[in-house]
């Protein structure tokens, strides 16, 4: 809250639309959770949450948690196809980030819609090159992902091309699974930390 009050972006999500209303469906683990963390956030919080936007667009660039065209239906961008089809389909921004995805890829298409792909390998920034359309997609899943934790950081210098870095932060899944199982939360959100997924 205190960054996005000095400027940061930052678009709701899933989860936090569920900590606002009660008309979002999730599986009942997560639901156990929603319900949890509702009744502990003041009200302030869960205000901020609700009144996050869905997708925010600055310059030639788009923030959206799931995918571009129909956002607070929750679809994710999940395989290849799907890059494609946000940038042949979305005409407006350059580079286009998405939060939730089965896995970490850049994306990008050219001027004549020839599409690459690339795998960031962590602390190595890539620039995104004019004329081309970006997607960024920042979820790990698996054996790399149980102990650290991924993002995006992307650096807008003008008139340099911006860069976007993939990077990794320790993250103590044990200490978090033991706080899930101490609270009562269903076992499985615990076990999950422990697989990486």
């Amino acid at each position: 809250m205190d960054l996005v009050e000095r400027g940061a972006i930052a678009v709701r999500g899933n989860h936090d639309s569920a900590i606002g209303t009660s008309t979002v469906s999730m599986n009942a683990e997560a639901q156990a959770a929603i319900e949890w963390t509702r009744g502990r956030l003041r009200r302030r919080t869960r205000r901020f949450l609700a009144d996050l936007p869905l997708m925010v667009q600055e310059d030639d660039r788009l923030y959206v948690h799931s995918e571009a065209s129909n956002p607070e239906r929750w679809h994710y961008v999940q395989d290849d196809t799907g890059c494609r089809a946000q940038h042949h389909g979305n005409g407006k921004p350059r580079s286009h980030f998405a939060a939730t995805s089965t896995s970490r890829r850049f994306y990008s298409m050219s001027a004549a819609a020839k599409d690459d792909e690339l795998v960031p390998r962590s602390g190595v920034g890539v620039q995104l090159l004019p004329g081309r359309r970006w997607l960024g997609r920042a979820r790990l899943g698996g054996a790399a992902s149980r102990r650290r934790s991924g993002g995006l950081v992307l650096r807008c210098s003008i008139p340099i091309p911006a860069k976007i870095t993939y990077c990794r932060v320790p993250y103590d899944v044990e200490t978090a699974a033991k706080r899930i199982r101490q609270n009562g939360l269903p076992f499985w959100l615990a076990d999950r930390l422990l697989v990486g997924r």
